[in-house]
């Protein structure tokens, strides 16, 4: 009948006497093969309907995904793959220990290394704010920066 396993259902026309016909074959409740004849438009629909659904499966072919999508296929797929909590205590407790070194420099290194690093200025910029050179204050930021490495590599 047809090679589509979830089409319960299957279309011929036949040409009798330079008259087409129209048929529908399928097998009934009792698995007995039925071929009815259906007018013109009513066949006619049926083949409108093949066409939709066809054109419906190659959609889903093309644009949805068939692979697993398990929680965890779909985290290690994700932008930002969620942290264990071992994980998310380890980074707060860097940041604290960054937080500790950033309020013990002295006042000038932390408001050049905080405009830097968090506001985003160029050392050009905090310089004119200053009144300072630009060198002075890229020295300033590299001071930091390497005091708060020697940390973090102890």
């Amino acid at each position: 009948m047809n090679k589509d396993k979830w089409k319960v259902y299957g279309l011929r026309t036949v040409t009798d006497c330079g008259i087409d016909r129209y048929f529908v074959s399928f097998k009934d409740g009792q698995a007995v093969h039925q071929d009815v004849e259906v007018p013109e438009h009513i066949f006619d629909a049926f083949c409108e309907f093949e066409k939709q659904d066809k054109k419906d499966q190659n959609f889903i072919e093309r644009h949805i995904e068939h692979s697993e999508q398990t929680d965890e296929a779909l985290y290690k797929r994700a932008l930002r793959p969620p942290e264990s909590v071992e994980d998310i205590a380890a980074a707060h407790e860097r940041d604290e220990r960054l937080y500790q070194v950033i309020a013990a420099l002295p006042e000038a290194q932390r408001k050049r290394f905080l405009l830097y690093h968090e506001i985003g200025l160029t050392y050009r910029q905090i310089a004119d704010m200053e009144g300072c050179t630009a060198r002075a204050v890229g020295y300033s930021v590299s001071l930091v920066e390497e005091k708060i490495r020697k940390i973090f590599e102890k």
